[in-house]
């Protein structure tokens, strides 16, 4: 289904502030999300990346579905069909994790106002949850959330992207390789080799376009939208790149990350500052930066089970 999302960029303060979560609601625009599994249970939101869409987490959600209450949220530009009104060169990560903040924290007061007052430590209110999954470029705006709204996450897990990431000389040439190669594949017109630019970049970075549960076959690149924008934050300098040199949020997280990749994507200085902060935790896995899918699901199923239990 779609949900509803926050204002148009006209509207948009520059203050990161939710106080009414009705007032930031814009029926022009939505988010495509699905919810399922114990309506009494801890609201775990989970939040993919590129090239995938809110299906990757469909095995996940159902090992997770008696004991949680799971949200899956799809990035705009990314699944079977674009939001209402997404502008054709999409937008800046800053405002899209604005529009996934707004759909949580609506969430999270439907949630509050559907349960008595003796369940409400068991979903979004009280002890327990809500609680945050996210891979990739949902990691980035996981990161983001935690620093501008972290009242609305309890815990977040993070897969495979670190809240510092200072790349050495080889490492960022490479990042800038495949991320302008997409970046050129997504102001290519369709019918000028822009999609198959976008699924031959993905076949060469090992996504899971072949994975049933993630509809490889609508691969576009209409989802390179995110590598653009920050690319243009970056040379433009407009707004922090926080994700990248720092990170001050306090939420609790569990760092998940593929051992097995040719460029990580956390620095050293990020699994040291996990190290220190108390409830963080660390955890490297065998695979690559999808190492949680491919016949491995059962890894972050149980870090859910586990992380996500006060």
């Amino acid at each position: 289904m779609y949900g509803s999302l926050v204002s148009s960029s006209s509207e948009t303060t520059s203050s990161p502030t939710l106080s009414s979560p009705l007032m930031m609601l814009d029926r022009r625009m939505y988010l495509e999300h699905e919810a399922t599994g114990n309506p009494n249970g801890p609201t775990v939101y989970f939040l993919h990346g590129w090239p995938d869409n809110l299906n990757l987490y469909k095995p996940h959600v159902e090992a997770l579905k008696e004991q949680f209450y799971c949200v899956r949220i799809g990035l705009p530009g990314f699944g079977s069909a674009s939001p209402a009104n997404w502008p054709a060169r999409g937008e800046d990560i800053a405002l899209v994790t604005r529009r996934v903040a707004a759909l949580i924290d609506v969430i999270n007061e439907q949630r509050k106002s559907s349960l008595s007052m003796s369940n409400l430590s068991m979903s979004t209110g009280g002890s327990k949850g809500p609680y945050l999954v996210g891979h990739d470029w949902g990691a980035v705006i996981s990161y983001e959330l935690m620093t501008d709204f972290p009242r609305l996450i309890k815990k977040a897990i993070i897969l495979d992207i670190g809240g510092i990431f200072k790349p050495s000389c080889a490492v960022g040439c490479g990042m800038c390789c495949y991320q302008w190669f997409l970046i050129t594949a997504w102001c290519l017109p369709d019918w000028c080799c822009g999609n198959t630019l976008t699924r031959c970049a993905a076949g060469v970075l090992n996504a899971p376009i072949d994975e049933p549960n993630n509809y490889g076959q609508i691969i576009t690149n209409e989802m390179n939208w995110p590598y653009y924008h920050t690319w243009k934050r970056r040379c433009c300098c407009l707004g922090r790149l926080g994700y990248m040199e720092s990170f001050t949020s306090t939420v609790p997280i569990l760092f998940m990350y593929g051992k097995d990749k040719k460029m990580m994507f956390h620095s050293p200085e990020w699994i040291d500052l996990l190290g220190r902060r108390p409830g963080s935790l660390v955890q490297p896995v065998d695979g690559d930066h999808w190492f949680f899918i491919k016949g491995n699901e059962g890894v972050l199923i149980t870090a859910v089970q586990s992380f996500f239990t006060d």
